[in-house]
């Protein structure tokens, strides 16, 4: 492999990366995120983030593939070793039954169509499998601040929970995710969308969802 096309891939791979973006990007939006560290120890990290149980999850990863609850030093140790370099540690924050998907389709100046947002219901492969439009306010909140930021284009999804009254990241999805077709039925469809504005470079119009 040549050094351009090791450069590229090193690139790739720190886009994916969730625990850089965390420190790199997130950090600057001045919306709540969920505490996350890279401890070297049981000890260290529930001193950073508190009582067990405790999430690891890959820095670099998909669906919940590589998760796992951590209620013990035992769990740390056993995980971390299991998990190599790739990982990162999170407060587990909300419940399950508070987990939310959102699509926007970023039109690249800060401004998008959209949000829609669905409180889903996970499958156990971690992709949604059930999911309703709901209104909150404090999601779509999030979704716009993210937008504005972030300068999205085209199929963007924003995945959520909610522990309080706070909107907390999980994560973003800078293309069509796997609720795309959910959203389609409820008239946000993203591939017209994608045609309009790359193909015919048409602003697409808001969906009608009444």
């Amino acid at each position: 492999m040549d050094d351009t096309a090791q450069r590229m891939r090193t690139n790739k791979i720190k886009e994916r990366d969730k625990w850089l973006f965390d420190k790199k990007h997130f950090a600057g939006t001045g919306l709540a995120g969920i505490p996350t560290c890279v401890a070297e120890s049981w000890e260290a990290a529930i001193d950073q983030l508190g009582p067990p149980p405790l999430l690891l999850k890959p820095k670099i990863g998909n669906g919940s593939r590589g998760h796992a609850l951590l209620r013990d030093k035992s769990d740390f140790e056993y995980w971390r070793r299991k998990s190599g370099s790739n990982w990162m540690i999170q407060r587990v924050v909300g419940t399950e039954s508070e987990e939310y998907t959102v699509g926007v389709f970023g039109l690249g100046n800060g401004e998008a169509i959209g949000p829609i947002v669905m409180k889903r219901r996970l499958s156990s492969n971690g992709f949604t499998q059930q999911a309703q439009v709901v209104s909150d306010s404090a999601i779509e909140e999030a979704s716009l601040a993210l937008t504005r930021h972030f300068k999205p284009i085209g199929a963007t999804n924003y995945q959520f929970r909610r522990e309080r009254q706070e909107a907390l990241l999980l994560e973003i999805n800078p293309r069509f995710s796997s609720s795309n077709s959910l959203r389609t039925a409820f008239n946000f469809n993203e591939a017209l969308m994608t045609i309009d504005f790359f193909i015919f470079d048409k602003t697409p119009a808001a969906p009608n969802r009444a």
